[in-house]
């Protein structure tokens, strides 16, 4: 199932199995920001460049894009964390979308479960700003101004006591499983591989996710409203409708770690 696997050594020390995405089953979308080639974006880009299509790796059937002129796009940034490029969130009204979110197979409608990794950097964090989110308010990370946060199916999950420099870059890690029972364990969130305490609030978590969203966004809440466009690079999305083992989130963010340097 895991069918690409590297080892890394350490004298004394097991070799580190390191899952990157290629061919691990029940990937909704991939996108890669390293290089400004062809298979990232569709085209090739140059530093600075406007991104008008974010590329879905895995086979081009999830690509982000966005309607309009440059001004509401975001550009591919080249050679910026360890060696290679980000697509770069001006924090107004830049932002991608992935439609529909139900076609190809799997959908994230109605979803039981699903795993996201997210590398990125934030630019600010005087405002709300927003990662990724559907336009029903799912699959959502964010930050309210004062803390990240995670949402899904009617839930909203504030970290607790999360420490760290927020302005470098960072892995974002948020699992989702319905058929488990209690907030804390239908939906989790991982900071930089240190697992969270969440506080829900009022809120309470579904059994699955909307069964009527349409897109995904990328840099933009469903709100769309200037406070919550994303400031700042994002390096790498990788979206799962499957749950991960404990060691497969370890090994997919050990894979994030290495190819980002962080």
């Amino acid at each position: 199932m895991l069918a690409s696997l590297s080892n890394s050594f350490c004298f004394g020390r097991r070799p580190l199995r390191i899952i990157t995405p290629v061919n691990i089953g029940n990937g909704f979308v991939w996108l890669n920001a390293d290089l400004g080639s062809v298979t990232n974006f569709g085209s090739l880009l140059t530093d600075g460049a406007t991104v008008t299509t974010w590329k879905d790796v895995y086979a081009g059937s999830h690509d982000a894009n966005k309607a309009g002129n440059a001004s509401v796009k975001p550009i591919w940034k080249s050679n910026i964390q360890n060696g290679l490029g980000v697509v770069r969130f001006d924090g107004v009204n830049d932002s991608l979308n992935i439609n529909p979110v139900n076609s190809p197979s799997p959908t994230l409608q109605g979803a039981a479960v699903y795993t996201l990794f997210v590398v990125s950097k934030a630019s600010t964090l005087s405002a709300s700003k927003t990662l990724t989110s559907t336009d029903t308010g799912g699959f959502k990370i964010f930050h309210d101004g004062t803390q990240w946060g995670v949402a899904t199916s009617n839930g909203t999950g504030i970290a607790t006591g999360l420490s760290g420099d927020t302005t470098k870059f960072h892995i974002f890690t948020v699992q989702y499983n319905g058929s488990l029972s209690g907030n804390s364990n239908r939906l989790k969130f991982r900071y930089d591989s240190i697992d969270q305490t969440l506080n829900f609030g009022a809120t309470t978590v579904g059994s699955t996710t909307n069964a009527t969203a349409s897109y995904l966004y990328i840099g933009q809440d469903a709100a769309g409203t200037v406070d919550n466009f994303f400031h700042g690079d994002i390096a790498e999305i990788v979206l799962y409708v499957r749950s991960f083992t404990t060691s497969e989130v370890q090994a997919e963010e050990s894979y994030l770690k290495a190819h980002w340097n962080i």
